[in-house]
């Protein structure tokens, strides 16, 4: 909740018209999302429920991107499931820190739904002051961080 008070949602922010035109968000739905998200983890609400006060608050357009266009039938649950896993990681990285934490290790969701560059990074360790912003490696992603302990 803490990091969510400050953070600013730079890969979702609108600065200029292109950017608005392409999908990202107004200064007004960027404070909309902080406020679900902070009352969805205040009322340990689920994935889906978090989600459905999305789509029901945020009037999201198709993202265009370098790559395609995401649909806007589709970017809720885009949103929700990778600024949770993105500010949780970013709360644990913190926690850590707080905590005398040297380093971290990579724990990727292993699945079949798993991509190859998650499973690569899987175990790996790093300082944990170049661990920060390494996740989400993508959209969607389910990795976190655990600590490792000398």
């Amino acid at each position: 909740l803490q990091i969510l008070k400050t953070d600013k949602f730079t890969n979702l922010s609108a600065i200029t018209e292109k950017d608005f035109q392409d999908g990202l968000l107004s200064k007004t739905e960027i404070e909309k999302l902080r406020q679900i998200l902070k009352d969805g983890f205040k009322n340990n609400q689920t994935i889906n429920e978090i989600e459905k006060n999305i789509k029901n608050d945020i009037n999201l357009k198709d993202r265009v991107t370098k790559t395609g266009i995401i649909s806007s039938a589709v970017r809720p649950a885009s949103i929700t499931r990778t600024e949770t896993v993105r500010l949780a990681n970013k709360g644990l990285i913190s926690l850590y820190k707080e905590n005398n934490i040297k380093k971290v290790r990579y724990l990727a969701a292993l699945s079949d739904r798993t991509c190859a560059i998650c499973a690569g990074l899987d175990g790996g360790i790093y300082n944990i002051d170049d661990s920060e912003g390494i996740i989400p490696v993508h959209t969607m992603c389910r990795c976190s961080w655990i600590s490792v302990l000398d």
